[in-house]
């Protein structure tokens, strides 16, 4: 299986507003590349990556530790299920 990284420079992933989100703008779930904790899960939320939010938040990260999502990629579904399983339903 071959995950087709985009750079974060070049575009970031789509964000929408989920049907029951409460008005917040969020992207699927992908695999992202950092350049502190190197390869993880993520989504974009409201255009901020969701793990720097908590980060700064929670006080997890020390202001000295300089790090950035450098790219992502789509997290591929297996051919065996069925991707509408996990698609977030859409204001459309």
């Amino acid at each position: 299986m071959e995950l087709n990284y985009i750079m974060c420079s070049d575009r970031l992933p789509e964000e929408y507003v989920p049907k029951y989100g409460g008005g917040t703008k969020r992207s699927d779930w992908v695999i992202v590349w950092d350049t502190f904790y190197g390869p993880s899960i993520d989504r974009l939320w409201d255009g901020e990556w969701q793990s720097d939010i908590k980060a700064r938040e929670g006080n997890f990260i020390e202001p000295a530790v300089c790090h950035e999502k450098i790219c992502w990629a789509e997290i591929p579904i297996p051919d065996c299920i069925s991707p509408n399983l996990f698609k977030c339903p859409r204001k459309e």
